[in-house]
């Protein structure tokens, strides 16, 4: 087990006498070769994470996939070198601003998706999402990936903003898919999230993916904050939403940025808003 480089469970198995026993001999021999892991099982999870916390520390790939988990899991603090971290349907306890989450400092690939249906509680993950970001950002070389599903909960009023406390200033790629369909809240959020998110720089993805059910004025504003985009992709189950006015943006801009309540970065009735996009 010491040998040991990548660890996998494909499915949501149950714990039993063999299966304990080699999570203790795991727990107990794994060093700095352990560097990619899997976990689809509830129950190992639970098992792994409070009991031998010291194989993480290698980890550079974490893949945690624990449907139906009620209880938190403390596994933030522990991988040390963590490069990439794909998870759903896990909660994390909350964590204060004093406690040391090392791998900040070398993420580059985060993709967090999360059922509202089968989360007991929420609002705990995604503030410790967001204390999480307000930590120092990622400085490693390099380009940065955040992929970010988030909820749909009416409680929670915009769950975009989660978004707002994240700093990647080497961010190359962002993709966002909101489950929001009702169009007025959904330009709301993006709103928002353009001009929170965006507009002071704490997050300049070149490329930008998103989902999200917004009205033509929402994508209007949105672009005033995209000028340094080179690639953007729009999924929407009603492309009408951006009009004409929307898309001829993109080449002239259309009308004056003070009339919209923004702030015009590339000044001039001709420019487009988007000038970097290929």
């Amino acid at each position: 087990m010491n040998r040991l480089r990548t660890f996998r469970i494909k499915c949501p198995c149950e714990m039993s006498p063999l299966l304990e026993h080699l999570l203790r001999i795991l727990g107990t021999t794994a060093n700095g070769e352990l560097t990619a892991v899997e976990i689809n099982s509830p129950s190992v999870i639970s098992f792994l994470a409070p009991t031998y916390p010291s194989i993480f520390h290698s980890v550079t790939v974490l893949c945690p996939h624990t449907p139906g988990l009620l209880d938190p899991v403390d596994l933030l603090p522990h991988p040390h070198r963590l490069e990439a971290l794909t998870a759903s349907h896990l909660t994390f306890p909350i964590y204060h601003n004093d406690v040391n989450i090392p791998f900040v400092h070398t993420l580059r690939h985060l993709t967090y998706a999360q059922s509202c249906l089968d989360s007991v509680d929420e609002r705990q993950v995604l503030s410790c999402s967001r204390e999480l970001h307000h930590s120092p950002s990622t400085s490693s070389p390099g380009s940065a990936h955040i992929q970010y599903h988030p909820p749909e909960l009416p409680s929670l009023g915009y769950p975009l903003d989660v978004l707002h406390g994240v700093s990647a200033h080497n961010l190359t790629r962002l993709s966002v898919m909101s489950s929001c369909s009702y169009e007025p809240r959904g330009s709301r959020q993006l709103v928002r999230f353009s001009s929170q998110a965006l507009r002071e720089s704490r997050l300049v993805p070149r490329i930008l993916h998103i989902s999200i059910e917004a009205m033509s004025w929402a994508w209007t504003k949105a672009f005033a904050f995209m000028s340094n985009l080179e690639e953007l992709v729009i999924e929407s189950a009603r492309p009408s939403s951006c009009g004409v006015k929307v898309l001829k943006s993109l080449v002239v801009h259309p009308v004056d940025a003070n009339d919209l309540g923004i702030s015009a970065t590339h000044g001039g009735r001709n420019t487009p808003v988007c000038p970097s996009l290929k």
